[in-house]
């Protein structure tokens, strides 16, 4: 799968939004078939310069091609964010920008 996942930053007051738009497809955990146990992203990590300032924990009741997104108060402009996301079948992806 391609990494097709595409960060942004958006200034509000004294916050900056990070939103994350990932184009994943999502596979319930049940099939009928019980040959599966699911293809979803599990796990995704933030970044504001280098440093973690968020995890969340996903599961598999997440939509396909989510909009992940959260609020942190410490960004300036200029600054580094970044995201990084795993899957249940070991697939990962990332993006970057800059604070504007």
């Amino acid at each position: 799968m391609a990494n097709d996942t595409r960060i942004r930053t958006r200034r509000k007051g004294d916050h900056t939004e990070i939103l994350v738009l990932i184009k994943h497809p999502i596979e319930p955990e049940q099939q009928p078939d019980m040959t599966s146990k699911g293809h979803f992203i599990q796990r995704m990590d933030f970044f504001l310069n280098g440093s973690t300032v968020a995890v969340a924990e996903l599961g598999p009741n997440i939509e396909e091609s989510p909009l992940i997104g959260i609020s942190v108060k410490n960004a300036n402009k200029g600054d580094r964010v970044s995201a990084r996301w795993v899957d249940t079948a070991g697939v990962h992806g990332e993006a970057e920008t800059d604070v504007r």
